[in-house]
Parts: C-alpha cells; structure tokens; sequence
C-alpha cells in the first residue's frame, strides 16, 4: 500500500471510532485532523466533505464484511455440493458474529440515533446505494466472466 494509501486508512479507521463514539454532528473535521496529523486539506484531498467522509466509513466496513464472507464462501463452494445446509449453517453464524460484534453494534447504534437529524438520511440512502451498485457490479462481473468460461 502506497503513502497516500496508507493515509486514506488512516483517515478512515480514526473517523469511524470518532464517528461511532460522538456521533455524525458531533465529529469535526479539524478532530479528525488533530488525531491524524497533517493539514485539513489532506482530508479533503481524499474526502470532500464530512458527509462523504461518514459514507466512505460505513461502506469500508459494510465492504471489509463483504470480502470475508466471499473469500469464506468461495472455499466452500464445493462444499456446497455435498452439504449445502452445513454451508447456510456456517453463513448464519458467521452474519450473526458480526452484526452482533462490538463495532457493528456501535454503527447501528449511530445510525439509529442520528436517523432523524435533517440530512442524515439522504447520507445513509447513498452510502447504501453505494455499497450495494458495487456489489451488484461485482456479482454481476463474476457471473459474466463465469458465462463466458462456460461457452
């Protein structure tokens, strides 16, 4: 991972704890800022406003859980095959560990209280609709690459 890579993260790991911990309207920029180090303009450099910033926090994280269930599942397509409830059994678990984890209780714990605040959830609707057009996009490119393999 590359400097401004690194950067990026790093941004994002200390505004999702900012976030889940004080909330979308109580976060500021400039906290962030103190506690990554730089200038104001990095964070716009790689964000450009607080509330793209609160959407890229929640969609890294909904995209981390994403990326761990598809490496898990994609080993147990053969699986699959022999015991297809032992793989949904193991789904199950797996989805319940980690909306009941620590950190994704947090954000559902946010998303809830600052639900009626004016503008939040037009940012909660495009934060969703982002996550899920990137997944579309990507089970729709591994079901065309799988079609074409086929023929």
């Amino acid at each position: 991972m590359d400097k401004r890579a690194l950067k990026r993260q790093q941004i994002l790991e200390v505004a999702s704890g900012l976030f889940r911990q004080k909330g979308f309207d109580a976060t500021s920029i400039s906290e962030i800022n103190v506690i990554v180090g730089g200038s104001k303009s990095t964070i716009y450099s790689h964000f450009s406003s607080k509330e793209e910033l609160f959407v890229e926090c929640m969609s890294s994280e909904t995209e981390q859980y994403i990326k761990s269930m598809t490496i898990e599942t994609a080993g147990q397509v053969r699986l699959f095959r022999k015991s297809p409830q032992l793989v949904i059994e193991q789904f199950a678990v797996a989805f319940l560990r980690y909306i009941c984890s620590p950190d994704i209780v947090d954000l559902q714990r946010l998303m809830i209280s600052e639900a009626g605040r004016s503008g939040y959830r037009r940012i909660i609707l495009c934060a969703n609709a982002k996550t899920a057009f990137k997944r579309f996009g990507a089970v729709y490119r591994f079901n065309e690459s799988k079609h074409l393999k086929e023929r």
